[in-house]
Parts: C-alpha cells; sequence; structure tokens
C-alpha cells in the first residue's frame, strides 16, 4: 500500500513535469522510475 501511494506521487510529479517543460518529458519519466526505485 506504502509503494501504491508513493508511485501514485512520483506518477503526479512527473506529470507536473512534463506540463512545465513539456521538452524535457523523457527527463520526467527517468525522475519517476528513480522515485519509484527509491520507494
Amino acid at each position: 500500500m506504502t509503494s501504491r501511494i508513493c508511485i501514485s506521487i512520483a506518477i503526479k510529479q512527473a506529470n507536473t513535469d512534463y506540463h512545465y517543460k513539456i521538452e524535457s518529458s523523457f527527463h520526467s519519466y527517468k525522475y519517476t522510475l528513480k522515485i519509484i526505485k527509491f520507494c
């Protein structure tokens, strides 16, 4: 359950980054993976 919340937060963060900087969407994807790995 904790990891589920963690993943949803990571996805939300990635989406926020994506909206702010569309050209760096790949970076946001990597960032999301980093958070999921951390959790």
